[in-house]
């Protein structure tokens, strides 16, 4: 391996090191799916992705700062929980 290799796996390793678990979850995932896909798909990401780059800097800000616009939905354990005591309706019984 050239020492440009090894600086780039070095780099990875270090930015992977930093992520949540989360994020490290999320980017098992993407993996796992991409792996499955065909390769003309495949092949189609990758040519957006290298179009993506070849766009200017304000625009790929522009792209990103709509995607975070998106509001992602919100898990049932992420809703806040009253500490009040729920009383039960009252029933009539006669």
């Amino acid at each position: 391996m050239t020492a440009a290799e090894q600086e780039k796996v070095q780099r990875r390793m270090q930015d992977w090191a930093k992520l949540s678990p989360e994020q490290r979850r999320t980017a098992r995932e993407g993996f796992k799916s991409l792996s499955k896909l065909p390769p003309e798909k495949k092949q189609s990401l990758r040519d957006k992705w290298e179009e993506y780059q070849q766009l200017p800097e304000e625009e790929r800000e522009k792209l990103r700062s709509t995607k975070k616009a998106k509001k992602p939905p919100i898990k049932l354990s992420e809703l806040p929980t009253s500490s009040a005591k729920i009383e039960p309706s009252p029933t009539t019984t006669k």
